[in-house]
């Protein structure tokens, strides 16, 4: 990559979250629209906030402790919880007020969960769910596709005997009918696509980058975040040529102010539990959804689009 020209990308849209990021009782999702949601706890009440609408919603779960949280097509939403009367983790699909409609179980060892268009819930696992022990878990695919109401559809560890084996789902971008994926120890970026049959057509590619954390992706072009021992304001973008990427440039991203102008820093003391578990160097985490990337740093919040970016 030292051929590439290096390039600033500032985000398009900025804010500021209702809590801190590493919160323990505060989860984050964003979507391909460039939408951030977060889900925090009030008491033995949750509230979602979004900063593509005015307003909050409140609700209750079934269980003391939310992990993970989706948008769902139609406004709908998915959170994953654990404790209490149910203390593997279930996931509970909810209608926009926050009623509960359905629920059904999940593995452990959750790192990523999203949704594409036609309601269909991937889910990718970090090592000690893939490596739970349990040969026939849900986990031990490494991706998942499941239907609507949680039936399985497609693994990626037991369907693609042909493909390296996920060890740890490191990054997902569901965006439109595809999942991309990317992942240790392979370090290759899959897409997977579901046809209307219901079979999932699967290509992978060689960014030749390592440990990453978050890629976005439009129709001939990745970036990919900061690999392995670069600062969290270092991406790369790469454009699809053919089963190639070829690297276009090396990016710096504008992470030096938050949305009030000031100085990023932590916003306390307190070492980190967040169990999205998506952090990259520093106080920094990266989401991609289709040709966003999305970027919090405590309760700084940007998204980049990849249209700012040359062609």
């Amino acid at each position: 990559m030292a051929s590439a020209p290096r390039l600033d990308w500032s985000p398009r849209h900025a804010g500021r979250l209702p809590l801190d990021a590493g919160d323990p009782d505060h989860v984050l999702a964003c979507d391909d629209r460039g939408a951030v949601h977060c889900l925090y706890a009030m008491g033995e009440d949750w509230t979602l906030w979004s900063s593509a609408r005015a307003g909050a919603i409140t609700f209750t779960l079934p269980a003391p402790r939310a992990t993970h949280l989706a948008p769902l097509p139609g406004g709908h939403w998915l959170v994953v919880t654990t404790g209490g009367a149910r203390p593997d983790h279930t996931a509970c699909h909810l209608d926009s007020a926050g009623q509960l409609l359905n629920h059904f179980p999940l593995d452990r060892g959750i790192a990523h969960i999203q949704a594409d268009d036609a309601g269909r819930i991937w889910v990718g696992f970090q090592d000690d769910g893939i490596y739970s022990g349990d040969p026939d878990g849900l986990g031990a695919g490494g991706l998942l596709c499941l239907a609507p109401d949680g039936a399985p559809i497609w693994a990626h560890n037991s369907a693609a005997p042909d493909t390296p084996f996920i060890d740890d789902c490191y990054a997902l971008n569901v965006s439109g009918g595809a999942a991309w994926f990317y992942y240790y120890d392979a370090f290759l970026l899959g897409r997977a696509r579901t046809g209307p049959d219901g079979t999932v057509d699967l290509r992978r590619f060689d960014p030749r980058l390592k440990g990453c954390k978050a890629v976005a992706v439009d129709a001939d072009r990745a970036v990919f975040t900061a690999p392995y021992r670069r600062a969290a304001e270092t991406a790369h973008l790469l454009r699809f040529e053919g089963c190639a990427l070829r690297p276009m440039a090396r990016l710096r991203l504008d992470l030096s102010t938050g949305a009030e102008g000031q100085p990023d820093r932590p916003e306390d003391g307190r070492a980190d539990r967040n169990p999205n578990r998506n952090q990259a160097n520093g106080h920094a985490r990266f989401y991609g959804r289709g040709p966003w990337l999305h970027c919090v740093t405590g309760r700084d919040w940007r998204a980049f689009h990849m249209d700012d970016l040359p062609r």
